[in-house]
């Protein structure tokens, strides 16, 4: 399924997930290691900002959140046919009805890749199904995660793709992006501006003669993305899945937008303070 503004839910024994297990069973796929270290590397950043720091005009308080002490939570499983793997933050396991929306999301991907398994025709091809979550944005009212997955079923190479999920915590349940902001409607047009001249950079960045034209706001992925461990949101994280921002073959592609005033401006106040410009 394309990726969306709206978080969506891709609606045997668990075992300890592993960077090396993960490996071993991707024996067929040797370009997901890349997942494992692009999900999870990034520069070492602050515990938490204070809180008197991030206050924004006409932001209603909210409260700073606290370090998870719940364990990330690992699912691993291996038939002859298939190796499944799923694993989310503790971010999100400390919050019970995140931690229930994750898990069913699990179940839901392993019986979809259990099926694909049973139907695959090339015999002596293993399956692979592996979705790694990890959080972006631990900010007041809101927390965001990313996840990278893969799915193999014994064709061609596969493209890793990226989605995404905003938990609004007071509400208790997901929230879309442009339900961030006052007036998304007024406010796109600007922002979509910025979109497209991030993706026209990453572009020559990566030195394509793509002509493709500029992805559209409701076909990206979206993540919110903070400068500390805890704290507000200076970053957004695009994620366009291939075919989107670039032809098929060139794969997925990303770009970043520094949280500037006028993003901030245009959040609505009950989660205005969770954001603040780009340092």
């Amino acid at each position: 399924m394309r990726g969306h503004l709206a978080p969506t839910a891709v609606s045997g024994k668990d075992s300890e997930l592993t960077e090396a297990g993960m490996l071993d069973g991707l024996k067929y796929c040797g370009f997901f290691a890349v997942i494992l270290l692009v999900a999870g590397c990034s520069s070492p950043a602050p515990e938490s900002e204070a809180p008197a720091a991030n206050a924004q005009e006409g932001a209603l308080p909210l409260p700073l959140p606290t370090m998870s002490s719940a364990p990330a939570v690992s699912i691993a499983r291996s038939t002859d046919r298939l190796d499944y793997t799923y694993s989310y933050p503790g971010e999100a396991a400390g919050i019970p009805a995140l931690d229930k929306w994750l898990r069913d999301d699990a179940a839901a991907g392993e019986r979809e890749a259990v099926l694909a398994a049973g139907r695959g025709e090339e015999k002596g091809r293993r399956h692979v199904y592996a979705k790694r979550w990890t959080a972006q944005a631990n900010a007041p009212g809101l927390l965001s995660l990313a996840a990278q997955y893969v799915r193999f079923t014994g064709g061609q190479e596969p493209v890793p793709l990226w989605r995404t999920m905003i938990w609004d915590r007071q509400a208790d349940q997901p929230i879309a992006f442009p339900t961030l902001l006052s007036d998304f409607t007024s406010f796109k047009p600007s922002l979509q501006q910025r979109v497209c001249e991030a993706f026209a950079a990453e572009r020559k960045r990566r030195e394509s003669e793509a002509k493709e034209p500029c992805p559209p706001l409701e076909q990206l992925n979206i993540a919110l993305v903070s400068g500390a461990v805890i704290g507000p949101v200076r970053m957004l994280r695009l994620f366009a899945d291939p075919g989107v921002a670039a032809p098929v073959e060139e794969g997925s592609y990303e770009a970043r937008l520094p949280v500037d005033d006028a993003l901030v401006r245009a959040v609505r106040p009950e989660y205005r303070a969770a954001f603040a410009p780009a340092l």
